[in-house]
């Protein structure tokens, strides 16, 4: 079962990535670390924040070699590059939630990673930037273009995953509500159960 699970910031991408690879059993592809950026050199373990951001050419060559495997969970916010494991999935769950939720849910990721000390916690003015571009500039941005997505992630928005989707759409579930989130994750565990009784 290959899986991948695409959506704005804070809508709850790596939630339901993780749950469904602990459910199917199957490994859990977060692009934003295994793709699109990468620690600097001697730093494995510095804070994501300071992770230097990965080519086009090579985000597209590693997205082409993780879609060839047999099973898979990927999750991420980012169109163009990620073409190759949209084309593999089985299905793609697209988490389009309101702004309202997409911002609650980048504040209660700041929360929890305060509480626990988490070494990518970021900064307040950080943490209020990007919840502004969660609950508004993802939701109302422009459709981007290749070349803008090459240029920079922020140019990923509602319009752009709904372009790059498209040809896509059959295989697509857009979840609007978290109430239609659960019911895409049973959805395919469901399949899942259906395929493995074969």
């Amino acid at each position: 079962m290959r899986v991948h699970v695409i959506g704005g910031p804070g809508t709850g991408k790596t939630t339901v990535a993780r749950a469904l690879a602990a459910e199917l059993a199957c490994p859990l592809i977060e692009l934003d670390r295994a793709v699109a950026y990468q620690p600097p050199p001697g730093e494995p373990s510095a804070p994501f924040g300071a992770w230097e951001r990965v080519s086009w050419d090579q985000r597209l060559a590693a997205a082409s070699a993780l879609a060839s495997e047999p099973a898979w969970v990927a999750e991420g916010v980012y169109a163009g590059w990620t073409d190759p494991l949209i084309a593999a999935a089985d299905t793609v769950i697209w988490l389009d939630l309101r702004g309202w939720q997409a911002g609650a849910g980048v504040l209660r990721r700041q929360l929890g990673r305060i509480r626990r000390a988490h070494v990518d916690r970021y900064e307040w003015a950080g943490a209020l930037r990007l919840t502004r571009r969660a609950a508004i500039g993802f939701r109302f941005g422009p459709p981007a273009s290749e070349a803008q997505l090459a240029e920079r992630d922020g140019a990923n928005s509602t319009a752009t995953i709904a372009a790059f989707l498209a040809p896509h759409e059959t295989r697509v579930v857009r979840c609007r509500t978290r109430t239609s989130v659960r019911r895409a994750v049973r959805s395919v565990l469901a399949d899942e159960l259906r395929r493995s009784a074969r």
